[in-house]
């Protein structure tokens, strides 16, 4: 008996591997793009307020701030939108918010073991969507993005990049809409 449930799981893992190197993407941390959605509550382009680099987000360099391409460009590319998923509000009146990048279809996620980047969006039933909810917190001229997982807040600068970092009032932790769509 023992025996046979050896077999059955050295064959369930081998056809797993298989299949994880039979279809392509499989093991990818990305997700299929994301068509533009009517359940997001807003799509736009995050800038921050000190850096002003956009939040971007695609296949080949991974969640980063860059030069906001609609300084450039009539248009924004996908890398730089953001969909809004509400969530809910927390017991101060936040808005809990998920971000879906439209480019690559990812999730802004933050957690202690893997920090800041973009990975397949969890269902909302999913105990593990709490690593990709972000509370807003609305200032006079911008807004600040706290994860509910990990605490930290959504941060950028020229000397430590784009990080999850603990929340401490600075510019580096403001962000606004450089673009609406």
């Amino acid at each position: 008996m023992r025996k046979e449930m050896t077999i059955r799981a050295v064959m369930a893992m081998a056809l797993m591997s298989v299949f994880l190197v039979a279809w392509p993407g499989a093991a990818s941390a990305h997700a299929q793009p994301a068509a533009a959605s009517s359940s997001y509550e807003n799509i736009m382009a995050l800038k921050n307020r000190i850096t002003n680099e956009c939040l971007a987000d695609d296949a080949e360099t991974g969640l980063q701030t860059r030069y906001c391409s609609d300084d450039q460009f009539p248009s924004v590319p996908d890398f730089e939108q953001w969909g809004f998923t509400s969530d809910g509000w927390d017991d101060q009146r936040h808005e809990i918010v998920t971000l879906q990048n439209l480019a690559t279809g990812s999730c802004l996620d933050d957690s202690a073991a893997y920090g800041l980047r973009g990975y397949l969006c969890d269902p909302h039933h999913d105990s593990l969507r709490i690593f990709q909810q972000f509370r807003i917190t609305f200032l006079p001229d911008g807004w600040v993005l706290q994860n509910l997982a990990t605490g930290s807040c959504v941060d950028d600068s020229a000397a430590y990049g784009l990080r999850g970092y603990f929340c401490n009032g600075t510019y580096f932790q403001d962000w606004t809409a450089s673009h609406t769509i």
